[in-house]
């Protein structure tokens, strides 16, 4: 037979937590739900006093019921968009204009030439690569130049992965006259977006600042069995945080 003590405490605990005890009745406690301002109320059927609200101003109270918190959305609204295929893209405000390519513009040697152009791809958020090099003539264009074709044509492509070459027609092509390399033919508008942003750059192929002095201390620290993540530590040290080396860790690994 229960005590006296027993009974004085189930009995609190039926007025005080109505959601674990059905009411004398027997009916079903009622539900609990709090007004936005988290008011407290009474219940019709048992008297006891319970967070309630209205049929108009429900809201979930936090301490009764579990969340889910959902990290930050990673994707840029631009990139939610459909993108319009008869949209042209050019260089932001960013870009001085004495740093824009323009034609007839001219270089003593090939390699100035390609470095003016790579620091101006670098600042206005595209990739480029090279297509033609003939003796008298360079030739590059944007990485998402061309279509992507599967190479063995008659096979089923086993994974659906993604390209990113949507045919841009970006490229500009220099030609050696005399002593000079001239810009021949330059065309700066893109059918993409571009992406300047730093944290987007360093995944470019053209745009891996892969300075030696700190390749040969990664190599140093590849022969010593230090694992690749342990070296973007080292390294993140020598750039303040991840978002400022202009590599990744797959970098690292295929070193």
């Amino acid at each position: 037979m229960d005590s006296p003590d027993f009974r004085r405490r189930e009995s609190e605990d039926n007025e005080t937590c109505p959601r674990r005890f059905a009411a004398a009745d027997g009916a079903p406690p009622p539900a609990i739900f709090s007004t936005p301002d988290h008011g407290v109320g009474t219940s019709a059927s048992s008297g006891s006093k319970f967070p309630i609200a209205d049929d108009n101003s429900l809201v979930r109270h936090p301490a009764m019921h579990s969340s889910i918190l959902m990290p930050p959305c990673t994707v840029e609204p631009r990139e939610m968009m459909t993108p319009d295929p008869s949209a042209r893209y050019i260089h932001g405000e960013q870009v001085r204009e004495d740093f824009v390519p323009k034609t007839n513009m001219g270089f003593v040697t090939e390699e100035e030439g390609y470095d003016f152009y790579l620091q101006y791809a670098r600042e206005a958020g595209f990739s480029i690569t090279k297509l033609r090099r003939k003796p008298m003539s360079r030739l590059y264009a944007c990485s998402r130049e061309g279509t992507s074709t599967f190479y063995k044509p008659g096979e089923e492509r086993k994974r659906a992965k993604m390209s990113k070459r949507v045919n841009c027609k970006a490229a500009f092509k220099m030609k050696k006259r005399g002593k000079e390399w001239i810009y021949e033919k330059v065309l700066l508008e893109h059918n993409h977006t571009l992406n300047p942003e730093p944290w987007e750059l360093k995944h470019m192929r053209s745009h891996k600042n892969k300075d030696p002095a700190i390749m040969e201390f990664v190599d140093d620290l590849q022969m010593c069995d230090v694992s690749p993540n342990a070296t973007m530590n080292v390294l993140t040290k020598f750039h303040g945080n991840r978002e400022n080396m202009p590599w990744t860790e797959r970098d690292m690994q295929n070193r």
